[in-house]
């Protein structure tokens, strides 16, 4: 289904992050892809998750537009407030909008990263955890 990840949780953690594959070609040396989906469907984009050991900091990667499905979810481009999505994940969403389509992928992105559990897990509040401030 799309999915990619090198790194497993529990696998001696630190050693099987580090052997992960590492951006170093592309030029970022501190930087490793920790996940990624394929998936490409109307309410589904392509996304990864990085660890930036430099930043100390986990990044979302969001696919641009690039297929017919892409196009689909580009034209749906009314607006909707955030209020519900801000309640569910704690801003307040009043007087703000996005654009339908992204907001809808976006959804997507999130419930698929808790999902798969992988972010919750890196940023463990575990004492021998080296990325639990990050």
């Amino acid at each position: 289904d799309g999915l990619y990840s090198p790194w497993k949780p529990g696998e001696g953690d630190k050693h099987s992050l580090l052997s992960t594959f590492r951006l170093t070609e592309f030029g970022f040396r501190c930087t490793a892809l920790i996940y990624a989906n394929f998936t490409n469907k109307v309410v589904a984009t392509p996304y990864c998750i990085l660890l930036d050991e430099m930043e100390q900091t986990l990044v979302v990667v969001i696919r641009g537009s690039v297929t017919l499905e892409d196009l689909v979810t580009d034209m749906q481009w009314s607006s909707i407030e955030l209020n519900r999505v801000g309640e569910r994940v704690g801003f307040d969403g009043r007087g703000k909008y996005a654009h339908r389509g992204m907001l809808t992928n976006s959804k997507w992105i999130y419930n698929d990263i808790h999902r798969q559990e992988i972010v919750s897990y890196i940023l463990r509040d575990d004492k021998n955890n080296p990325y639990r401030d990050y």
